[in-house]
């Protein structure tokens, strides 16, 4: 298990482009750590859980994927990451095997 994410597959790294997680159940803690992150793309299974410690680091891009997630709390999310790009899509991003 990916200990960034607690994802089942490791997170995606390319150098320069951002933080991808599929098939995201809940963050770890130890995302806390990083005070700037240029771009995070988060797939999640089912409800979307963005814990309170997420809004002291400064995300340039975030993208939210779900197709669990109500008009409300994109609104709420929204309002939490007021300086932050934000995308939401239904599309799941699939892992990657390795």
């Amino acid at each position: 298990r990916c200990t960034l994410c607690n994802s089942s597959l490791n997170p995606s790294w390319a150098a320069g482009q951002g933080l991808y997680f599929t098939k995201a159940e809940k963050l770890s803690e130890n995302l806390r750590y990083l005070r700037h992150i240029r771009r995070l793309d988060l797939s999640f299974r089912g409800p979307v859980v963005l814990p309170e410690w997420m809004n002291d680091i400064e995300i340039k891009r975030m993208t939210i994927r779900s197709t669990a997630l109500t008009d409300e709390e994109k609104e709420q999310i929204k309002r939490r990451f007021p300086h932050t790009e934000l995308k939401f899509s239904t599309t799941l991003l699939q892992g990657i095997e390795r």
